[in-house]
C-alpha cells in the first residue's frame, strides 16, 4: 500500500472514509439545527450543566473542527482539515508523521485525535515496525485500538 494513503498523524485515508460519505455536512446541518434551537439553554439546572451536558462547549468545537474537513486531496497535500494542527506540527519538525515525534504521547492535538479515533496510537505502532508502506494490511479493525495496551 502506497504511503501517499498515509496521514502525517497516522490515520490511513480508508479511515477518513466518512469525510467522502457526507460527514462535513451532516456536521454543518447539526451545527445549523442546534442554533436554530438555541439548545446551549437547554441541560442546565440553576445555571449549571446537567451531566449529560458538561462537555457541551467541548461538543460543540469538534463538531465545528468537522464541520470545516474535507477530503479531496491526500492529507499531505492539504486534504483532511485545512488547517490541520498535525500536519502544521510535522512539518515544521521536519518529520513524516506523529509516529516519529518523542512528544507525542503528550501532544495537545493527538489528544484530541485519540479522542475520536482510538486506533491512531496502534497504527504509529504498525507504522514504526512495518514501515509507511506496509502497515496497513496489517491492520485490523480500523476503529478499534491495535497495538498498545
Amino acid at each position: 500500500m502506497s504511503g501517499e494513503l498515509t496521514a502525517p498523524c497516522g490515520l490511513h485515508r480508508h479511515e477518513r472514509a466518512l469525510l467522502r460519505e457526507g460527514l462535513p455536512e451532516a456536521a454543518q446541518e447539526f451545527e445549523r439545527l442546534l442554533e436554530e434551537h438555541d439548545v446551549t439553554a437547554c441541560g442546565t439546572e440553576k445555571g449549571e450543566p446537567n451531566p449529560p451536558h458538561r462537555d457541551y462547549a467541548t461538543f460543540r468545537r469538534v463538531l465545528r473542527a468537522m464541520s470545516g474537513l474535507r477530503e479531496t486531496l491526500p492529507c499531505a497535500e492539504g486534504g483532511c482539515a485545512a488547517e490541520c494542527p498535525v500536519r502544521r506540527c510535522t512539518r515544521a519538525r521536519g518529520i513524516a508523521g506523529c509516529w516519529e515525534c518523542r512528544d507525542v504521547d503528550f501532544c495537545a492535538p493527538m489528544r484530541h485525535l485519540r479522542a475520536a479515533c482510538p486506533a491512531v496510537d496502534g497504527n504509529h505502532d504498525l507504522i514504526w515496525r512495518y514501515g509507511v508502506r506496509g502497515w496497513s494490511t496489517r491492520r485490523r479493525n480500523p476503529r478499534t485500538k491495535v497495538g498498545r495496551p
